[in-house]
């Protein structure tokens, strides 16, 4: 199974937003007063940044292979499990009319395109990476490319649940519809 560097770095972003949550600047574990502390337990999102919408390289695209991989053991204390997210989005996909293939018939499909939805929780803190990587030919030497993002849309949430990370999925999905149907 191919996957996304992304995985990495999604990692080392849930770490230190984990460690800022449970850290003195949230004025847990300290007697010092003028620590600011936490007010409110609703999750807080923020958009990490999308690419590719603009440059029109998913356009057409009619189906896809979905690469989902596997939960951390964090995402599923929450109730979460790869197969349910894998369920969601092929869905999704389909009744917006895009194919959903198999490794082995994706090989054959024009540009290989592949769709990799991560899901990544640690702690209090949950991070979801949606990118399209397909094949490209290089403009300035017509060399062929392999796996290139052409799409991407990270979102990072702070005290996530099950609920909140299926919907924030969900809307990535709708995002990467709008960009290859819109």
């Amino acid at each position: 199974m191919r996957r996304a560097p992304v995985t990495a770095v999604l990692g080392a972003v849930l770490f230190i937003i984990s460690s800022l949550i449970g850290s003195r600047a949230f004025g847990q574990n300290s007697s010092d007063s003028r620590s600011p502390t936490v007010v409110s337990d609703e999750p807080l999102r923020v958009v990490m940044g999308k690419a590719g919408e603009s440059a029109g390289a998913q356009k057409g695209i009619a189906a896809v292979y979905l690469i989902v991989p596997d939960l951390s053991y964090d995402a599923k204390a929450l109730g979460l499990d790869r197969e349910t997210i894998e369920t969601d989005v092929q869905l999704q996909l389909r009744l917006a009319g895009v194919r959903v293939l198999s490794e082995q018939q994706s090989l054959s499909n024009p540009g290989n395109p592949y769709l990799y939805v991560d899901v990544s929780v640690a702690g209090c803190a949950a991070a979801i990476a949606v990118e399209l990587r397909q094949n490209a030919r290089l403009e300035r030497n017509g060399k062929r490319a392999m796996a290139v993002t052409t799409w991407s849309a990270m979102f990072l949430e702070t005290n996530p649940t099950a609920k909140n990370l299926r919907g924030l999925v969900k809307d990535q999905i709708d995002q990467f519809l709008k960009a290859t149907h819109g």
